[in-house]
């Protein structure tokens, strides 16, 4: 599924970026984009983010990739094609 959506929420007096995956709010921590170099285009492999559960304070990590036929969106891999990252 895609990503629903980002915002800013203000933690701790602090300013943090948030995205919600599968109905749960991340604290987003990292973002890391994996990317393959093609000349004059970049081609994104995958993009992993890293953060923690608004709700229970435990870890996440969420690798979305390119979505079949939908250009510039990514979406979760289907179950069986994650690679090792």
């Amino acid at each position: 599924s895609d990503v629903c959506s980002s915002d800013l929420i203000k933690v701790d007096g602090g300013w943090r970026a948030t995205v919600d995956i599968d109905q749960r709010l991340m604290l987003l921590d990292t973002i890391f984009v994996q990317a393959e170099d093609r000349g004059l285009r970049t081609k994104v492999e995958f993009i992993e983010l890293k953060g923690t559960d608004a709700e229970t304070g435990g870890s996440i990590t969420q690798r979305l990739e390119p979505c079949q036929g939908k250009s510039r969106s990514f979406c979760k891999p289907r179950p069986g094609t994650e690679g090792d990252g």
